[in-house]
């Protein structure tokens, strides 16, 4: 009997993924960086699936990461019904910074949003000028994908370049060209798949992470001012910095990367309209200013 329950584990580890015992991990990660500077801030939204119950177990390099299942909720079954059960999970600070106790029921996934600080190789940097011309170079240890430079000039109006690879430790020049509102329409992203929504899917490209979304996002709702310079690309390069045990035979992992490459000017100091030693107006026997008395300040 011995020899048969070893065996039997034996053949379940070896043969998980012909017979239906498997563990896959998807995650989309925020790359988000400043021009010149060596760190970068990471936001993950980690999927965990497994086929059979398991607690993972997620440790940082940083010591002040932070990480937090997503709470399990009746709205994620529109019959109602809970698809997990609630489990205690320890975030610990200690020799190392670690989230343990995260349960996954069998055949079902959980979610891990988590954020931490990460070393790069390399900063980013964008130099040139309008008569010298206008380079990015990328010292960071990541392939930059369907990078679009956007960049809206004083007058308000939007320009960007785009580069379809750009690899570590490499530059390239860069060459603006209008676009209009929508930054949607920079050319080679309605071509690419992960960064747009209407790009057709081919046969291969069935079940990618596409991160449309997140893009729209970083171009349209993030605020864009005059002389503002920003980088929207993406990469598929695994990003380090979190370790997740057990580990997973299934990883597939897209990230964003955003870095902002220049800042436009600040506009001249101005006086306020009013400050409160304008209306200040004390109270004799309270030696307070009386609440129905207060205007408001502009």
């Amino acid at each position: 009997p011995l020899i048969a329950i070893v065996g039997a584990i034996a053949v379940i580890r070896l043969a998980q993924l012909d017979i239906g015992f498997a563990r896959s991990r998807t995650e989309v990660a925020v790359l988000e960086i400043q021009a010149d500077y060596p760190r970068a801030h990471v936001t993950r939204f980690t999927s965990l699936y497994t086929s059979l119950s398991t607690s993972y177990r997620l440790s940082f390099d940083d010591p002040s990461a932070l990480s937090l299942p997503f709470p399990a909720s009746p709205k994620d079954d529109p019959a109602g019904r809970q698809l997990q059960a609630f489990h205690h999970a320890e975030f610990r600070r200690d020799k190392e910074t670690t989230l343990a106790g995260v349960q996954i029921s069998s055949n079902s996934a959980g979610m891990v949003h988590s954020e931490h600080m990460l070393t790069l190789d390399g900063p980013l940097s964008f130099s040139g000028d309008a008569a010298k011309g206008y380079r990015l170079k990328n010292d960071a240890q990541f392939v930059l994908r369907d990078a679009a430079v956007l960049r809206k000039r004083l007058d308000g109006r939007l320009e960007a370049a785009y580069v379809a690879e750009l690899k570590p430790s490499t530059s390239c020049e860069l060459t603006f060209a209008p676009v209009l509102d929508d930054p949607q329409l920079v050319s080679g992203w309605s071509r690419s798949v992960v960064m747009s929504r209407t790009a057709p899917l081919a046969e291969e490209d069935q079940g990618r992470v596409r991160l449309y979304r997140l893009v729209e996002l970083a171009t349209r709702r993030l605020r864009f001012l005059p002389g503002d310079v920003r980088l929207v690309a993406w990469t598929n390069d695994p990003l380090p910095g979190m370790k997740v045990s057990p580990e997973s035979a299934q990883v597939v992992s897209q990230s964003l990367v955003l870095a902002h490459l220049a800042r436009g000017p600040l506009p001249p100091p101005q006086h306020d309209s009013n400050n409160s030693l304008d209306y200040k107006r004390k109270d004799a026997s309270t030696d307070e200013m009386p609440a129905e008395e207060t205007p408001a300040i502009e």
